[in-house]
C-alpha cells in the first residue's frame, strides 16, 4: 500500500520559482515521516522498519500555461535515489511527462539522472 505522497507544483520558465533551488519532494516528505514518528516516540530503527513498508508517490504538476501536459516527468534525481536507499524506501510510483504513472522499486532505478538543480550548482562551480 502506498502511503508517502507528495505533489511537486513547478513553475515554468516565468514561474515565480523556476530559478529557486529547493529540497526535493522525496527528501522532504520523507523527512517529515521521520520527525512526525519521532515526536510519538519511535526509535529510528522502527521507523526505519516502517519506512520499508512504504511507497512513495511523486507526482510532478505543471503550472506552464505554454505547456499541454498538466503532469510531467517527476523520476527521483541520483541524489533522491540514494536518499530512497539509506531511509529503506523500497518502492516509488513518479509521474512520466505523457502524465501516466510508474511503479519501480528503488533498487531497479537508474541513478545517473541529474536534476536541473543539481545542474545549475554544477554550471555554477564550473564557471567560478
Amino acid at each position: 500500500m502506498c502511503q508517502l505522497q507528495t505533489v511537486l507544483k513547478v513553475g515554468g520558465k516565468n514561474g515565480k520559482n523556476a530559478n529557486q533551488i529547493t529540497t526535493h519532494s522525496e527528501e522532504n516528505v520523507i523527512k517529515k515521516y521521520i520527525n512526525t514518528y519521532r515526536r510519538k516516540g519511535y526509535n529510528d530503527n522502527d521507523i526505519r522498519r516502517k519506512l520499508g513498508k512504504q511507497c512513495i508517490i511523486v507526482v510532478r504538476i505543471n503550472n506552464d500555461k505554454n505547456n499541454d501536459n498538466i503532469i510531467t516527468n517527476s523520476a527521483p534525481c541520483s541524489n533522491c535515489i540514494k536518499f530512497l536507499k539509506k531511509n529503506n524506501i523500497k518502492k516509488i510510483i513518479y509521474s512520466l511527462n505523457d502524465g501516466t504513472l510508474q511503479f519501480s522499486k528503488v533498487k531497479h532505478l537508474d541513478d545517473t539522472h541529474i536534476s536541473r538543480g543539481q545542474r545549475a550548482i554544477l554550471r555554477k562551480k564550473l564557471n567560478k
